[in-house]
């Protein structure tokens, strides 16, 4: 099981290399296929716009001790520079939410916006899907 500083240290990283990959690849590469049926890279980087924004949301609830669930994360345009700088904005909130936790704040609801978790489990699953998704 993580740690909480090796989660953060993990997240970030994974983050900042979906990112990097992303500003290297060339426009045609954008619009090449992924691996989810009928996917371009574009549609998958729009996807992945929402989980540093959503996790950074549900950890500053977390650390706040509130279990409403927020409203989901709204997608940006698909031109490229509005996903990028989405991307980037959500790692720097994400960032900062990841700074507010402490082990005791694991031990409370993660309030996602399609679920609410344990907070332990949340920051497993945040590693998991910014992994993944990179």
């Amino acid at each position: 099981m993580l740690d909480l500083e090796m989660a953060r240290r993990v997240i970030l990283r994974e983050l900042d290399g979906l990112i990097s990959r992303l500003d290297a690849a060339s426009d045609h590469d954008w619009q090449r296929p992924v691996r989810c049926e009928g996917w371009i890279v574009l549609d998958l980087a729009v996807h992945c716009c929402s989980a540093p924004r959503a996790s950074a949301e549900a950890f500053r609830r977390m650390s706040a001790d509130v279990t409403e669930t927020p409203p989901p994360p709204v997608s940006p345009s698909p031109a490229r520079s509005d996903v990028m700088a989405t991307l980037r904005a959500g790692r720097d909130e994400l960032a900062a939410a990841l700074d507010d936790l402490t082990d005791e704040t694991l031990e409370r609801v993660m309030p996602l916006f399609f679920t609410s978790i344990p907070g332990v489990f949340g920051i497993h699953v945040v590693v998991f899907e910014l992994g993944m998704h990179r």
